[in-house]
């Protein structure tokens, strides 16, 4: 099966990015990756709100990915 990757900030978890992995995930099997707190704040020029390690904790739980 064909490796779908797709990466972003995925700060505050919602509907919106559930429904772009399970639409990814029907491309292959799907890979996420998420930017470090450091990156987001330089390249948005804020904090997060959830840390990346929460935010990994929230993605790695749903089942799609």
């Amino acid at each position: 099966m064909k490796k779908v990757f797709v990466s972003g900030c995925f700060d505050m978890l919602h509907s919106g990015h559930v429904a772009f992995f399970e639409e990814a995930a029907t491309h292959g099997d799907l890979y996420v990756g998420i930017g470090s707190d450091r990156t987001i704040s330089e390249l948005k020029g804020r904090r997060t709100v959830n840390g990346e390690r929460e935010r990994l904790y929230m993605i790695r739980s749903l089942k799609v990915v």
